[in-house]
């Protein structure tokens, strides 16, 4: 007979939720069940009733979407701050940041479900995602081409870098579309990434050739309009577009991927390299 597991999560298990929600930020149920296959409802319960994980009530217009979101709480931050051994500064927590409007929590969540995929996809094939950052803000000293003024300034949804066995690696910034911005600005957005390739200020700052742009998209008609959107503002092969339900951990390797400028689909990761995606390696 197997054993039964323990009724309670060991001290192990309380860490590691802690910290994955931290890195997160907000997770529903089934998201961290994708990172912790083992997790179990009451396991999380209990560590909602213990403060160490806060669960918040979801503000959806959406009937079927999870009535809560999960963050981190207080005892969850004092647990990271010791196990860690860093000043509490450094955790960058605090309790008023779990109150957030709809738009920014479904945004988030939306860009989680890329990370999640991105994190368990490159480990199945080996792979890793070495590095997530949420939200970069980019701002460098030279001309904004729609500002027509320095500094060049944006900020993606996310910058990543996922590394490969063979020593390949792929650098991007992730742009979640919800279909709620304008064309002129994804157009806005398509000409300060461009300006920031020509300046070589990516090559500058991280030592990195070249980097994609990915954005996903909520429906097929919507990625067809971004990808005209985009073409029209003289953008090419380095922005890839997909569906956001496309982007599993199934398919980090699959063909899901539309590329501005050409008709055929392109995997994020392809094996045998192709030569012409090469140069966004």
């Amino acid at each position: 007979m197997t054993p039964s597991r323990s009724a309670l999560p060991t001290a192990g298990d309380v860490f590691a939720l802690t910290k994955t929600i931290h890195s997160y930020r907000f997770l529903t149920f089934e998201q961290l069940r994708r990172l912790h296959p083992d997790l179990r409802f009451s396991d999380l319960n209990l560590l909602v009733r213990t403060r160490h994980v806060a669960a918040i009530r979801r503000p959806t217009i959406r009937a079927r979407a999870p009535g809560l979101v999960y963050a981190l709480d207080r005892r969850g931050a004092d647990l990271l701050t010791e196990e860690l051994d860093i000043d509490r500064a450094e955790l960058k927590w605090r309790a008023h940041r779990n109150l957030i409007g709809l738009l920014f929590l479904e945004h988030r969540l939306a860009a989680n479900d890329v990370r999640i995929a991105l994190t368990l996809g490159a480990r199945r094939i080996g792979g890793e995602l070495a590095h997530w950052y949420n939200e970069p803000a980019i701002e460098e000293d030279v001309i904004d081409p729609v500002e027509r003024v320095p500094p060049l300034s944006f900020r993606p949804d996310a910058y990543l870098r996922l590394c490969f066995p063979d020593g390949r690696t792929v650098h991007a910034f992730l742009e979640v579309d919800r279909s709620s911005e304008s064309y002129a600005k994804i157009a806005a957005k398509v000409r300060r990434y461009l300006a920031y390739k020509e300046h070589r200020l990516f090559r500058t700052s991280v030592g990195a050739r070249s980097f994609r742009v990915l954005f996903t998209v909520p429906s097929m008609r919507r990625l067809q309009s971004l990808k005209r959107v985009i073409e029209g503002a003289d953008g090419g092969r380095m922005f890839w577009l997909a569906a956001l339900r496309d982007v599993t951990e199934r398919n980090i390797d699959a063909p899901i991927w539309q590329l501005a400028g050409e008709n055929d689909r392109a995997a994020l990761f392809a094996s045998p390299l192709q030569p012409e995606l090469a140069e966004h390696f």
